[in-house]
């Protein structure tokens, strides 16, 4: 349901939504993404840390999930550790078949060479 309200840009709805799937299951990384998305947007520095450690416990849970990798790849990019961020947006790469997903493994991957270009 998170999902839901976000598209329909009821982020306060959203956030209710995750934090109520969190509760019935600890372990929902699909919820755990969603909250993470929304502490990220929020663009403060303790939502930001939030968002991460929220990335970092879904890591935990599903280490191949494609979603979680592209978006801590998108962390350690501005944390300037292109290495993490080749492996993670590799990874998410090669784990998925979703091509929007895939698009953004290649934007990550690409973004990181570039910026490693002499």
């Amino acid at each position: 349901m998170g999902h839901c309200f976000v598209k329909l840009n009821k982020l306060d709805k959203a956030r209710l939504a995750f934090e109520r799937a969190l509760e019935l299951e600890p372990r929902c990384t699909g919820a755990m993404i969603g909250l993470a998305i929304l502490e990220l947007n929020a663009k403060k520095p303790d939502s930001i840390k939030l968002g991460v450690q929220l990335l970092s416990n879904a890591y935990t849970i599903d280490s191949s999930n494609p979603m979680v990798l592209n978006h801590l790849a998108n962390h350690f990019f501005f944390k300037k550790d292109y290495s993490k961020v080749q492996h993670l947006a590799l990874h998410a790469f090669h784990g998925t078949e979703v091509e929007a997903m895939q698009a953004e493994s290649c934007y990550q991957l690409a973004r990181a060479f570039h910026v490693q270009v002499d």
